[in-house]
């Protein structure tokens, strides 16, 4: 637990520093993509939560700056600052392909220096730069710097290099108003693109995909708001209709299972909305609301695994549903082990009999 917590400390120094903010650059895309992810990491140290998670993880684990100062002498450059910008995007679904972008002020010769010690690692010209290639079991992972602000990391050979003459200006890039473009709103940290879902191979084998023609999808914080914004073209008007109907059922169960009056707060804050074939969902926030309820979560969980501890050393069963409820009287007195019922009645491993729907 302890490692866990260091590591997320960080993690939130690496997205703290201040720098201007690196959006998805659409010229960096391919024509023919079907999906795009971008994280803005300027954006994401930019936040009100992340600049207070910074702060506490600090104040709480201050090694983790030792730590994070040995990632930096390694990589050659301070990732709590350095690096801008991570896009994602891919020409088809299902399958092991497409590439990454790392948008950042990076020590090529000192990564590459990095990358010689792993095995079977091979190097070919692209032009007057050296891709690198390598397996990773049954697969390839290849990578080569376009610049020292731009490492391209791809599936293979072939889609690294497709993807450096995009950015070279070699070959087309998605267009501005085509299904992967149009506006970022200010303060975007994440943001997901795609399109022709429901023709599409995938390995999600739910069916409400297969309504599903487009998505787009943004988080993200503004002036003190926290927002998330989806619009999904579905295949039909009663897909649709479907989609909203499950959104507003979903908040309907969420108002009566949630116990927490901040958190019923957030699930009546989405707005969901229907137009022919469009379904669009709205929410936002205040980023200090946001916080507390991240606190509420830490708390509420670090209470539960309290339990689960005190039932371990006391020999009982860390799983019960009384501990789960937090009515166990463990949990006020264990020194004669777990008095309650699910672990002092010996377990059945038989299967229980099901009652009658009538019986009720």
């Amino acid at each position: 637990m302890r490692n866990f917590t260091v590591l997320a400390a960080i993690c939130a120094m690496t997205l703290t520093g201040r720098v201007s903010a690196a959006p998805l650059n659409l010229a960096h895309v391919a024509a023919n993509a079907k999906w795009v992810a971008h994280l803005d990491l300027d954006a994401v140290r930019a936040s009100t939560v992340v600049q207070r998670a910074w702060e506490k993880g600090t104040t709480k684990h201050p090694e983790a700056k030792n730590r994070l100062a040995t990632v930096s002498a390694m990589l050659g450059m301070d990732p709590t600052k350095d690096i801008h910008g991570i896009t994602f995007y891919g020409a088809g679904y299902g399958k092991a392909a497409g590439v990454m972008i790392i948008a950042g002020e990076m020590n090529s010769e000192r990564l590459l220096g990095l990358a010689k010690v792993i095995p079977g690692r091979e190097t070919t010209k692209q032009g007057d730069r050296e891709l690198h290639s390598w397996r990773k079991g049954a697969k390839t992972v290849a990578a080569i710097f376009q610049s020292e602000k731009l490492l391209i990391i791809g599936a293979s050979a072939d889609d690294v290099g497709a993807a450096l003459q995009v950015i070279d200006g070699d070959a087309e890039s998605i267009a501005a108003d085509g299904p992967l473009g149009g506006n970022i709103p200010p303060g975007t940290t994440f943001l997901l693109r795609a399109d022709g879902i429901a023709g599409a191979k995938l390995p999600c084998r739910a069916p409400v995909v297969k309504l599903i023609d487009s998505l787009r999808m943004v988080t993200g914080e503004s002036e003190g708001t926290s927002f998330f914004r989806a619009r999904l073209e579905m295949t039909n008007r009663d897909a649709t209709e479907l989609g909203l109907q499950a959104v507003k059922g979903w908040q309907a169960q969420g108002n009566l299972l949630c116990p927490d009056e901040l958190g019923r707060k957030f699930i009546n804050a989405l707005r969901p909305t229907a137009e022919g074939e469009t379904l669009t969902l709205l929410w936002n926030a205040p980023a200090d609301d946001v916080w507390n309820a991240l606190q509420n979560l830490e708390k509420a969980i670090g209470q539960k695994m309290a339990r689960r501890q005190k039932h371990a050393k006391a020999g009982g069963c860390p799983l019960c549903a009384a501990c789960e409820s937090g009515s166990c009287p463990l949990c006020a007195s264990h020194d004669e082990g777990c008095p309650c019922d699910d672990c002092q009645k010996p377990q059945d491993k038989t299967t229980k009999s099901v009652a009658p729907e009538e019986d009720f």
